[in-house]
């Protein structure tokens, strides 16, 4: 399999859509792109999630069963 490299910022701000770019049965990538102030919907993953961003900043809350597991999360873009 090739190598793809994207320059993540520009590709966001082209696409301006959250696009899945690797996906395999032990990792998957995605590019999100978030307007300022846009909300994501309250979600959970089975599995640990790492994100970096690339432009702006990122308020993410995390809800807690009482067996110590997030259970909800929402994500929000607060400045451009």
């Amino acid at each position: 399999m090739p190598i793809e490299v994207y320059d993540t910022a520009k590709f966001a701000h082209d696409t301006k859509k959250r696009t899945n770019i690797m996906d395999t049965g032990r990792f998957h990538a995605w590019i999100h792109y978030y307007k300022p102030d846009q909300i994501d919907e309250m979600h959970c993953h089975n599995q640990d999630q790492t994100f970096t961003v690339v432009e702006g900043e990122l308020t993410m809350t995390c809800v807690r069963s009482r067996a110590g597991r997030s259970t909800n999360s929402t994500t929000r873009r607060t400045k451009s």
